[in-house]
């Protein structure tokens, strides 16, 4: 029972390290916390009251994996219609624009009302059913047969409140060479789908260096805002690492990752807004940063903790959690840097020296501070060799803090000799 308290405290935040069923400070201290937050009174002892008043607090309570009509194939378009305005602006000499078959995903759960995205901004009308929502994508041959294909992460909205029925997953569309991804969760190993209540931004890499692609997912959890008060409710999860199989499968080995070998947690984690893979540790395997964690892969598709290398968050006492970031080896010297933007900060580029991980410099870009000085948001970055010169450039999708995602832009950060302008 206090193995499964402290795998619930984790979840919400009340760190209690590595869950080993022991009665210690650190369980007692956090329990106490919640108790504080829920204005109970705790008498420091444990009972089999405090493992029920957990569980009562928990906002995901779907399970973990399902079998695989959580991804079946729904009600299937033979064509995605598009109307003709549509396809001839899009069309140009160069390439066609491809009618691919496509399925439908569908809710019938009832939504809860929510406040989003403050706790001032409630929801007063019925809010109707939970949607479903294609909310991140990747591509990649998930299948070994030569062909891309493409996985999406479906999310259902309203995201932050409890949910029952609809679990978030990914769907792969498979690539059949005629123009047809088609969706085919036989892909799985095992015939269970992994479930999440919010599975967020995606990464593909050959984590286990079989020559195949995998995915990685990270997750957002639960993030409730509660009207008239100023902290959340949270409930996170953990996140979501699939590896190749030599028969074209994908299976679920989300165990490989420190911290989450019994489905629990990373230590520290909470979040992720941005997701990336790279060579970070200049050993030649794909590492993962994700929230506020870094994590070295051994090139067998097992993670091992080493967010302690990461620069200083926006507190003192937190690691650099990106709301956005990529990973690129911006100054040639055979490691991965990490471009991040934090929150009210702009782009800073943690980034290593003469071919070793460790030291490194964390140096803010040189940028115009848009909507005002703490009011820009990049919502999300990415990197690649847009001037054909052999290095690596940024680019960057801003947006407002307020008014919420009011405005956008694209900034472009070309390399010049390690340096991005």
């Amino acid at each position: 029972e206090i193995y499964e308290a402290q795998m619930l405290l984790n979840r919400f935040s009340y760190h209690v390290g590595s869950p080993n069923g022991q009665w210690t400070s650190a369980t007692q201290s956090a329990i106490q916390r919640f108790y504080q937050e829920s204005d109970q009174s705790f008498d420091g002892k444990w009972s089999a009251k405090v493992l029920s008043d957990l569980k009562d607090r928990r906002l995901i309570t779907m399970p973990r994996s399902g079998p695989l009509s959580f991804a079946e194939k729904d009600e299937m378009f033979s064509k995605v219609r598009l109307k003709y305005d549509d396809v001839s602006a899009m069309e140009k000499p160069w390439y066609q624009l491809n009618q691919l078959n496509f399925d439908v995903v569908s809710s019938d759960e009832p939504a809860l009302p929510f406040c989003y995205p403050t706790p001032q901004d409630c929801s007063t009308d019925n809010p109707g059913l939970y949607l479903p929502d294609p909310h991140n994508a990747a591509v990649g041959d998930f299948n070994g047969d030569g062909l891309q294909d493409l996985a999406i992460a479906w999310v259902y909205f309203i995201h932050t409140t409890k949910r029952e029925k609809t679990p978030s997953h990914v769907r792969f569309y498979l690539n059949d060479g005629k123009n047809n991804l088609i969706s085919s969760p036989e892909i799985y190993a095992l015939d269970e789908v992994p479930l999440r209540h919010m599975l967020y931004r995606m990464t593909v890499n050959d984590f286990n260096n079989d020559g195949r692609d995998d995915l990685f997912v990270g997750t957002m959890g639960v993030i409730m805002r509660v009207k008239g008060q100023k902290k959340t409710l949270d409930d996170f999860e953990p996140n979501l690492l699939l590896l190749s199989t030599k028969d074209g499968k994908m299976e679920d080995a989300s165990n490989l990752i420190e911290g989450q070998e019994n489905g629990g947690m990373i230590k520290d984690y909470k979040f992720s807004h941005a997701t990336n893979s790279g060579d970070i540790n200049c050993d030649g395997f794909a590492d993962i940063y994700t929230g506020n964690v870094l994590l070295m892969g051994d090139g067998t598709g097992r993670f091992s903790n080493k967010s302690r290398d990461l620069p200083q968050g926006i507190y003192s006492h937190q690691k650099a959690n990106a709301f956005a970031s990529t990973i690129a080896d911006f100054n040639g010297d055979g490691c991965g840097d990490v471009a991040m933007h934090l929150w009210d900060r702009t782009i800073k580029v943690w980034m290593s020296s003469y071919g070793k991980h460790l030291p490194r410099t964390f140096k803010e870009l040189g940028m115009e501070d848009y909507y005002g000085k703490g009011n820009m948001k990049v919502n999300d970055m990415t990197s690649g060799d847009l001037d054909g010169d052999g290095d690596s450039d940024l680019v960057a999708a801003i947006t407002r803090k307020n008014p919420y995602y009011l405005g956008r832009k694209i900034l472009i950060f070309i390399n010049e000799e390690g340096e991005l302008i």
